[in-house]
């Protein structure tokens, strides 16, 4: 309460001041420092933006700390309501809230007709860290995924996390050399905010021209009219629907396929080809996910910038691919060339340039820090 409401306290935020338990809990997760600023540190422990300690979160949800029950004792709580009144006046809100909190203690009430109750100093655990650590199998945390995606949304990525520990199986992500190749090629098609949604075709007139697609090469006039120029900004949808014309499916510009069927997910799915194989699949697993077996992504490609569906995609590409072979092999250079060659030939066809160099060694340098980090073993 000190702390809360910013009081007259020499070293307010210090480990001197910390009560018992805090101190307690404190020390076990903070091994060094001087602990001069330990109430800020523990106030910032589950933030996931702007200086949290994510890792110390996922040790601090194994801890197993007695201490009274929040269930019992409601007396305590009159000191919250008392520096309120302090801070605000008083106010009827103020009363209401420790009636609220009065009928939600139950300890006393449950002790008086249950022999051999227990007084209300518990062992307090986290019951999902707790199974985690008897689990055979192996299970993403939310903050695995905020080490190779520090700028990435936290609600994000902990969707990510859910649909990826229900299906580790079916998704061929059951070795640590799988996760290190799969998210080392979803880290360089969507970047370290994990941006699952629209494919970007931002690209200047001077890009199309060099190689980047066939098409512009032969058509330089186009683009210089749809490519971002000082004059005007880039007309995506033109590029793609040119670019993409009847690849996979796909029809001629004027279809406006190309747009409509552009880059989503979290491996890039393409083309109408590619978002009715997606649909094929997914209603073959059915099982898997029943609520929404039926799900058209041909008929609605924009549901793919969905979590569930971004991740499901690329593992559908990753799975039916058989990326996760190629992953089996080993860590070197060559089979991160090889898996990449599969979901972006166009990296290594035609001439060199530095879009391509760039997206071959970003894939080669994220396989490198994800596998020499360790984290997903």
């Amino acid at each position: 309460m000190d702390y809360a409401s910013g009081a007259d306290v020499a070293d307010l935020a210090s480990r001197l001041n910390l009560s018992p338990l805090m101190l307690k809990v404190y020390d076990a997760l903070f091994r060094k420092g001087d602990g001069r600023r330990a109430a800020d540190e523990l106030c910032t422990l589950p933030q996931t933006e702007g200086g949290g300690y994510p890792w110390l979160m996922q040790a601090a949800s194994r801890l197993i700390v007695k201490h009274e029950s929040e269930w019992a004792n409601p007396s305590k709580w009159k000191q919250l309501i008392a520096e309120l009144e302090r801070q605000e006046g008083p106010k009827p809100q103020h009363e209401e809230e420790q009636k609220r909190i009065d009928r939600l203690a139950w300890w006393d009430e449950v002790k008086v007709g249950v022999p051999g109750f227990p007084v209300p100093e518990v062992f307090h655990i986290h019951p999902i860290a707790l199974i985690s650590n008897f689990a055979a199998k192996f299970q993403f945390t939310l903050p695995m995924l905020q080490h190779i995606f520090p700028d990435a949304s936290a609600n994000v990525l902990q969707e990510v996390v859910d649909e990826l520990n229900a299906h580790i199986l079916l998704y061929k992500l059951d070795s640590a050399p799988r996760r290190e190749h799969f998210f080392a090629q979803v880290k360089q098609e969507t970047g370290s905010s994990l941006l699952l949604h629209n494919e970007s075709l931002n690209y200047s007139a001077e890009t199309l021209t060099t190689g980047t697609f066939s098409y512009f090469l032969k058509h330089p006039d186009e683009a210089k009219k749809y490519g971002r120029t000082k004059d005007h900004p880039a007309n995506e949808e033109a590029i793609a629907n040119r670019v993409y014309a009847g690849q996979d499916r796909n029809g001629d510009p004027e279809s406006g396929d190309g747009y409509r069927y552009r880059g989503r997910g979290m491996i890039q799915l393409t083309h109408r080809g590619g978002y009715q194989r997606f649909t094929t699949w997914h209603k073959t697993k059915a099982d898997s996910w029943s609520q929404d077996a039926t799900a058209d992504f041909e008929a609605d490609p924009d549901s793919v910038g969905q979590v569930k569906y971004a991740v499901r995609s690329a593992c559908f590409f990753w799975v039916t691919h058989s990326l996760y072979s190629l992953a089996d092999q080993s860590g070197t250079q060559d089979v991160v060339d090889s898996i990449s060659k599969v979901i972006n030939p166009g990296l290594f066809k035609g001439k060199p340039n530095k879009m391509k160099s760039e997206s071959i060694d970003g894939r080669r340098g994220n396989f490198s820090e994800i596998h020499n980090w360790g984290g997903l073993s």
